[in-house]
């Protein structure tokens, strides 16, 4: 596989593309999906007098795209938002056919039509849109497999141009923790050391609790431009770092917040080293264009580090999507397919006799209900999990085979425990005083109970080496010691091939 994109998005390739296929191109961070559209693909339109429409999902991305290829704009291409689109046929109560004009038509972060349609019940109309238009579509995301899963509701078949290249990004180490002090400690400290960090959470109230676990660094946090409350959420110090961060894509404060549905459009061109940090459980998609919105240069040395927050989701969350899709089904036993439902409400493409000017029934739409069973699927598996550790270590193996996963939790104890055996295959722990002091110990490493004193049993600790893979085991015996006629009951931590 070439590294960049333009290797393979050549003049010739393009001259071949036709308006039978949908043509997927898979770009990880660093292989210049936006480069190849605007030089050779920009470069073919020009030579043909063709137009070309560039859609990008966020507001951010909009302005930096603009603001970087204005030449382009002013000649064969027009730079907008894919709500643009969906906006004008919500609105209009028809296709934007000024908007179907042009003979290429080009979608970035493809795969948001599909991963954020349990939250914007837009997509099902901008895939209207595109099984409307006439034009070549080209299609970009660095995480295809959110965009395939559209291919049931579309009238073309996917052709793949370019797969992903899983080892080619500028991730160095995987750190991941269940305790959340850790998790706060961890970011503090890589700040002292130097290192930025910009942090994903899924609420907008976790802002202020980021801002003062962080307090002597300068902090900011970002919000969508359109929310109704964006002023009371972002002060003017916020809107500066927004402002300068869009504008030169360098990241003038210390520590940096966004939400998962908030403005991750944004790119950054690494001048040090980053810790990207997930305080939540996001989606594989999230995981991987999130962390691609820090860009190292290829001549610099700068490294992007990535820490996990390990919890189970929100149940309440997971029954609330649970009950939206329930319902939903029961709107499809009613009336019998999506069709059925939009002309019960008198809304389809193409029927545009609907008299209150709301498309109301978008949210039972089939791309949705798809999308919340597979969310429910996904948060579920990780709140079923009785080994929360693997069940991260195999989701982020698959997203980054060649990144080592570093579980602090078990670096701290497995660090504690080499000391202590050294180089005996075991140590006993004799007395009740021993026992405790130890029992303490794992208790400070982050071994968590539920009894009044909060002082972990055997059973926890043994439980707790085995979820984290930890190579020790505690095993209870009984021996005479020192010509002792008595039994004692003794601990002996053992070294263990796990």
């Amino acid at each position: 596989m070439k590294k960049y994109i333009s290797e393979e998005l050549t003049k010739e390739k393009i001259k071949g593309f036709t308006n039978e296929y949908i043509y997927l191109i898979g770009g990880e961070c660093g292989s210049g999906k936006t480069t190849a559209i605007m030089t050779n693909l920009y470069e073919y339109a020009a030579l043909k007098d063709k137009q070309i429409l560039y859609l990008c999902n966020r507001s951010t991305l909009e302005e930096q795209l603009i603001d970087e290829h204005i030449e382009e704009v002013k000649g064969h291409m027009e730079i907008a938002m894919y709500q643009s689109v969906t906006t004008s046929i919500e609105k209009n109560y028809s296709l934007p056919f000024h908007r179907m004009e042009y003979d290429f038509l080009v979608v970035d972060e493809a795969h948001l039509i599909f991963d954020s349609s349990d939250f914007d019940i837009n997509p099902v109309l901008f895939v209207e849109y595109l099984n409307h238009f006439k034009g070549i579509i080209l299609v970009l995301t660095g995480t295809p497999k959110g965009f395939k899963k559209l291919e049931p509701f579309l009238n073309r078949k996917i052709k793949t141009v370019r797969e992903v290249n899983k080892m080619n990004h500028c991730v160095r180490n995987i750190y991941v923790t269940g305790n959340e002090i850790e998790f706060d400690e961890f970011k503090r400290n890589c700040i002292r050391n130097g290192d930025k960090n910009f942090e994903l959470t899924d609420k907008v109230k976790n802002f202020k609790d980021y801002k003062e676990n962080n307090i002597g660094n300068s902090v900011a946090n970002i919000a969508s431009i359109h929310r109704q409350d964006y002023n009371q959420i972002m002060s003017a110090y916020d809107k500066a770092v927004r402002k300068a961060i869009v504008g030169t894509q360098k990241m003038i404060c210390e520590a940096l917040i966004a939400t998962s549905s908030m403005e991750v459009g944004i790119n950054i061109i690494a001048e040090e080293n980053y810790l990207v940090s997930y305080s939540y459980l996001p989606t594989e998609s999230t995981i991987i264009q999130f962390a691609s919105r820090i860009r190292v240069k290829n001549q610099d040395e700068f490294y992007v580090d990535l820490i996990f927050l390990m919890k189970k989701p929100d149940k309440k969350i997971i029954n609330k999507m649970k009950e939206r899709l329930k319902k939903m089904k029961r709107n499809y036993k009613v009336y019998g397919d999506y069709e059925q439902i939009c002309k019960r409400h008198n809304y389809c493409i193409g029927e545009r006799d609907q008299l209150d000017g709301i498309i109301a029934m978008r949210e039972y739409n089939p791309i949705t209900m798809k999308c919340l069973e597979e969310k429910i699927a996904f948060q579920e598996k990780f709140y079923e999990s009785e080994q929360l550790l693997n069940s991260y270590t195999k989701l982020l193996n698959e997203l980054y085979p060649n990144v080592p996963i570093i579980c602090l939790e078990k670096m701290k104890i497995e660090k504690e425990l080499d000391v202590l055996v050294k180089d005996s295959k075991s140590f006993t722990l004799i007395t009740r005083e021993e026992k405790m002091e130890f029992r303490l110990k794992m208790k400070e490493s982050g071994i968590k109970t539920r009894s009044k004193d909060g002082i972990p049993s055997i059973n926890l600790i043994n439980d707790f080496f085995e979820q984290y893979n930890i190579n020790y085991r505690i095993k209870q015996q009984r021996k005479r010691f020192d010509g002792n006629k008595d039994q004692t009951r003794y601990w002996a931590v053992e070294h263990v091939n796990y």
